[in-house]
């Protein structure tokens, strides 16, 4: 188990082989600040419903 780097919770993570993670469709640069780490599923999630599509339509500015 470790924490996640945004919430603190709790979640596995096993990055030497099928971790969860590696289901979700890439697409979210890695961080390369201090905040670096493993997200837990709700932060990751959040996250990705918040990237550049989603500000997109938010701003009306589909295409």
């Amino acid at each position: 188990m470790i924490k996640c780097k945004k919430c603190g919770a709790d979640f596995s993570c096993q990055p030497e082989g099928a971790c969860w993670c590696m289901e979700k469709p890439r697409g979210l640069p890695v961080p390369t600040d201090d905040q670096t780490g493993c997200l837990c599923p709700v932060c990751l999630d959040a996250l990705t419903n918040q990237g550049p599509e989603t500000e997109r339509r938010s701003s009306g500015n589909s295409q």
